[in-house]
């Protein structure tokens, strides 16, 4: 039987203290906090990258007429 990466990790917690899965949960919290701030600074880094050398450019000035739909 070929079990899933969660399975094992079910089965592992499973046999642990209540105090020892408090420290796996902080840990996976921690994990998953420092994945998504690494997916933030890609995305900021991303745009950056597509606006280099654009901050020279002359951009259209937009009032509200120039506006189809207005959102509430």
């Amino acid at each position: 039987m070929n079990m899933s990466t969660e399975e094992r990790i079910r089965e592992q917690v499973a046999h642990l203290s209540e105090s020892a899965r408090r420290t796996v949960l902080d840990f996976v919290e921690q994990l998953a906090q420092r994945l998504r701030q690494e997916d933030l600074d890609w995305s900021a880094g991303s745009l950056s990258a597509a606006l280099a050398g654009t901050e020279d450019d002359e951009w259209p000035e937009y009032g509200e007429a120039d506006f189809k739909e207005k959102w509430r």
